[in-house]
C-alpha cells in the first residue's frame, strides 16, 4: 500500500466516524451492547484517533483513539459503499 493514499484515505475515514456517517453491523451492535459502547463513542474515537491502519489479512481498517470517556477504543471499519463498523473493543 502507496503510504500517502493510506494516510489520505485514513483522514477520510477518521472524518466518517467523526461525522456518523457509518453503520453498525449486527456483531458491533452485539459488542457495543456488551461494552456500553454508544455511537457517541465511535464518534468520538473517529475526532481522537491516533492511528489508524490497514489490515491486509482482513481487508479492513483499524482505527485507534478515545471514547467519550477517554479511555483507549479501537474500532474495526470495512469500506465498500460506505463505512460499516464490523467490531468495537
Amino acid at each position: 500500500q502507496d503510504g500517502a493514499a493510506v494516510d489520505k484515505f485514513g483522514k477520510w475515514l477518521k472524518q466518517r466516524l467523526a461525522s456518523g456517517d457509518f453503520r453498525l453491523s449486527l456483531h458491533a451492535r452485539l459488542r457495543s451492547g456488551e461494552r456500553h459502547l454508544t455511537e457517541g463513542d465511535i464518534m468520538a474515537c473517529g475526532k481522537t484517533a491516533s492511528k489508524v491502519t490497514f489490515q491486509p489479512d482482513r481487508e479492513t481498517w483499524k482505527v485507534v483513539g478515545k471514547d467519550l470517556d477517554d479511555l483507549r477504543l479501537t474500532v474495526i471499519c470495512d469500506v465498500q459503499d460506505r463505512v460499516v463498523v464490523v467490531t468495537v473493543f
